[in-house]
């Protein structure tokens, strides 16, 4: 199974969350960047995203970037100060990586019952999921 976002869905999410206006571009496969002007006197920051590795209940990223990635990382760490807390992204500064925790965010927990999440993958149009479903559902247990 497939799942897909474009990169306007992504980006009008975050803006209707978020108050941000993040730009994505596509990469390859596995490396989309991401662009970010956070005030007009302020130099655009620029972050590539890797995808290193994927499995059912984590995300492994690296990112290289622009001279005012560190200083976006911290307002990165800021901003997501209670998911850093509940453990759910953890940021490894020194290596450059990003490892999203997903089996600790409530809302995906129901959801990883039936799928297993395979790949992810980036092409020009936006990112997919590639996900399976699990072959032994309880049944008796929703019937």
């Amino acid at each position: 199974m497939k799942l897909s976002l474009s990169y306007p869905e992504i980006t009008d999410y975050i803006s209707n969350h978020y108050h941000l206006s993040p730009i994505i571009s596509y990469g390859d496969e596995k490396t989309i960047g991401v662009s970010y002007k956070p005030a007009r006197l302020v130099p655009t920051i620029t972050v590539n995203l890797h995808v290193e590795a994927v499995s059912n209940d984590t995300i492994t990223l690296s990112y290289d970037g622009s001279a005012g990635t560190k200083l976006l990382i911290k307002g990165i760490l800021a901003f997501l100060g209670e998911e850093m807390k509940n453990n759910i992204v953890e940021i490894v500064t020194e290596k450059q990586r990003v490892v999203i925790h997903l089996d600790k965010i409530a809302q995906l927990r129901r959801f990883f019952e039936y799928v297993t999440l395979n790949d992810i993958n980036f092409n020009a149009e936006g990112v997919s999921a590639l996900l399976q479903l699990k072959h032994s559902i309880n049944s008796e247990k929703y019937f």
